[in-house]
């Protein structure tokens, strides 16, 4: 805890009192051993780095790559939000976060990062303009879903439909199943993770889960793997 006696006696402010600057330091005692140090007021964290990284393998199994995925990159919730929701010290979540090989976002990431909210509008703009139409990528998964069942997909990537504030791309209603069509770029490389499999599933599990709630069946096509669909169907049907 910050040791507001020994801060003025050093600094000449308390630590409620400082300017609002990034080099403003206190002194503080570690809350787990009790060592003095001198510590940054912004940022300021409770355990000395010894104690982050002993307390560190005690979180390990809180702190996994599925709970990271799902909280960190997901969700968008910064490193302060996920150290609240475990109990732990904001540099065990970036210690973890580095171990998985997971992108740290820097401060002007964490500030522009999308909310919900801002997506619900591009959608609203997207209904209210009328000139969202197929792209290529898209049009080839239309291609693909009218070979597999003829004449039952309808493209609605325009925002025709919204399910609890999601657009779909594609819909089918006699089969009550919705098509999400994902570029790899603004779906992984956008948010800084790598393109394999196991990042494809955890998006899916993510993406799917407003529309898995109003009872549809989700598919996902992604652009990397719509050519070689594209050829499967072509060689079943010769």
């Amino acid at each position: 805890m910050i040791n507001e006696e020994l801060t003025f006696k050093k600094f000449g402010y308390y630590s409620n009192t400082a300017k609002p600057k990034y080099n403003a330091r206190v002194m503080a005692n570690c809350e787990d051993c009790g060592t003095l140090r001198e510590a940054p007021l912004v940022g300021y964290r409770p355990l000395c780095l010894s104690c982050s990284h002993k307390n560190f393998r005690g979180y390990n199994k809180i702190l996994t790559r599925e709970f990271l995925m799902e909280n960190y990159v997901m969700n968008g919730k910064s490193l302060a939000e996920v150290s609240r929701q475990v109990g732990c010290d904001d540099s065990i979540v970036r210690r973890a976060l580095i171990s998985f090989d997971i992108h740290v976002r820097n401060y002007k990431e964490a500030w522009d990062i999308q909310t919900p909210g801002k997506s619900f509008e591009r959608v609203q703009k997207i209904r209210t303009s009328g000139k969202q139409r197929p792209n290529t990528f898209e049009k080839k998964c239309l291609e693909y879903l009218d070979n597999l069942h003829p004449g039952e997909f309808t493209y609605t990537g325009d925002g025709a439909l919204l399910i609890n504030r999601h657009s779909a791309d594609a819909y089918a209603k006699k089969l009550n199943t919705i098509v999400l069509f994902n570029g790899c770029y603004w779906h992984l490389k956008a948010k800084k993770l790598r393109i394999t499999e196991n990042n494809k599933r955890l998006i899916e599990k993510k993406e799917a889960e407003p529309f898995k709630r109003a009872d549809y069946k989700v598919i996902f096509i992604w652009d990397d793997e719509i050519d070689k669909l594209l050829e499967r169907g072509k060689n079943a049907k010769n």
